[in-house]
């Protein structure tokens, strides 16, 4: 059917939290032979700690995380799937969710973008983003820095997943 067949994946139905149905690609061959990425991860509890000293807080969640990171073209046939009642065949041109290494990637792509302002104005945890400082004039700067980046790099955030000028007594009091 395809020259791809070693590769070929099929889709499988989720029902999620809010009831509405994903179509996942069940990747579970090719996970079971690629290498295991040991890129560091970033330790949420650090992320949290650095939080505590800055009075402005903005917080922003990636929108379709992974699926904003374009696949080699060498290896978008690997990641092969086909329709049900022989719709076709089709090929990932993004990183789909549920493939073995797309959260070690996908952190390495976010630490790449905005490696000159983590740890100093913001911080980042794959998808999670936070924009920090105590006065509110450069906090302002620091978004405006921050925005650039993700312009400059097509990343698009979750409007409804975002929350901006946030005190941190009001942080950590909820």
């Amino acid at each position: 059917m395809t020259k791809y067949k070693e590769w070929l994946s099929n889709i499988v139905p989720v029902i999620n939290k809010n009831d509405k149905v994903h179509l996942c690609v069940d990747f579970i061959n090719l996970n079971l032979i690629a290498p295991k990425d040991a890129y560091a991860m970033t330790v949420v509890d650090m992320l949290e700690d650095s939080k505590v000293n800055n009075g402005i807080l903005t917080f922003m969640d990636d929108c379709s995380r992974y699926n904003q990171i374009f696949i080699t073209k060498k290896d978008v046939h690997k990641i092969a799937f086909r329709c049900l009642n022989a719709i076709g065949i089709f090929e990932w041109v993004v990183m789909p969710f549920r493939l073995k290494n797309v959260g070690a990637t996908y952190q390495r792509a976010m630490n790449m973008i905005f490696h000159h302002l983590i740890g100093r104005t913001m911080e980042v945890c794959t998808d999670d983003v936070v924009v920090k400082l105590a006065e509110f004039d450069q906090h302002l700067i620091d978004l405006e820095q921050a925005f650039k980046r993700m312009r400059l790099h097509n990343l698009k955030m979750n409007p409804e997943k975002c929350a901006f000028g946030i005190t941190t007594d009001h942080f950590l009091g909820f």
